[in-house]
């Protein structure tokens, strides 16, 4: 049962990555994620041309490799430094008190505001790809349980669109109200 609920995370994961990079790729989203890498105070990077699409191919890659049984370990646990880096990213900002922050997390067209719910959003997927950097071996991806673990991970997929669109949510109601 532990192997069913890691082949959905890593497909979940698999999911959320490859999403996140493909919106770094594109030409149209290179002034975005420049403002938002150079918000968080990384001026330099911000300047490097291609920086965000490099980001972005990182993201794509990890996606893909942890769902491959033979790489699961190790891009778990990079995947896991990666969400670590966001979530000491975002608190630092917090920390700052810029809130109003655009979060770079959903792309240009979102608009998520840094909170403490991407801290906590931040420290499931930090677990969720620990889970899968520990529990590598073995995978019942071309099994019977195919279904279960595609059903698990669209689950997954869908909570996470949900908590986020509420966060989003609410802050447009946060600013509405003053």
């Amino acid at each position: 049962m532990v192997t069913i609920g890691v082949d959905a995370a890593a497909l979940f994961l698999c999911w959320l990555l490859v999403s996140a990079g493909l919106h770094k790729i594109p030409a149209a989203n290179r002034d975005y994620y420049r403002g938002v890498i150079n918000d968080y105070g990384f001026e330099r990077l911000a300047r490097i041309h291609g920086f965000a699409r490099l980001l972005g191919a990182m993201e794509i890659t990890l996606g893909v490799l942890l769902v491959i049984p033979a790489f699961r370990g190790f891009a778990g646990g990079l995947a896991a430094v990666l969400f670590t880096g966001y979530f000491v990213l975002i608190a630092r900002q917090l920390l700052a008190g810029k809130r109003l922050m655009d979060c770079g997390c959903s792309g240009p067209l979102k608009q998520s505001q840094l909170s403490a719910a991407l801290l906590w959003r931040n420290g499931i997927l930090i677990l969720l790809a620990g889970l899968c950097s520990f529990a590598s071996v073995g995978s019942l991806l071309m099994s019977q349980a195919l279904a279960l673990i595609l059903v698990l991970a669209f689950m997954m997929s869908l909570v996470y669109l949900c908590v986020e669109q509420l966060t989003v949510n609410a802050q447009n109601l946060t600013k509405l109200s003053r």
